[in-house]
């Protein structure tokens, strides 16, 4: 799994990786607390609970892109980007998000799933 957060106007940007075996890689860009690689780990609780939010939502039926004009009602400008990536043994899918993307049902799920993966991999103790 991946999630990368970043580019605007003061935004935090960063990288952060979980693995199959938990390990967590957080690499800070921008306008973060930490820049550099760090690493982390989550249990394999955590990991499982992870994976079947990402089954919960269809992650792998999701839109690739909700950007402006493409999957996106409502759209507020200077936003970051968020981009998710998800892996299993037959399927791989990216979707990129605009953040200031709103106003469907799929991206309260896309947003979600982000806030998930930022929670469990503890991103908050780099990014603040």
């Amino acid at each position: 799994m991946e999630r990368t957060e970043g580019e605007c106007f003061g935004c935090p940007a960063y990288k952060v990786f979980i693995n199959t075996d938990g390990k967590i890689i957080f690499v800070g860009i921008k306008n973060v607390e930490k820049k550099g690689v760090f690493e982390g780990k989550i249990n394999n609780f955590q990991l499982q609970e992870l994976i079947k939010e990402f089954e919960n939502i269809n992650y792998l039926q999701l839109s690739d892109k909700y950007i402006r004009g493409e999957n996106c009602p409502n759209t507020f400008s200077d936003s970051p980007y968020a981009r998710t990536f998800f892996s299993t043994k037959n399927d791989t899918k990216s979707i990129f998000h605009h953040l200031g993307c709103e106003g469907s049902e799929d991206l309260e799920k896309l947003k979600a799933i982000e806030d998930k993966i930022d929670n469990v991999s503890n991103t908050k103790q780099w990014v603040k």
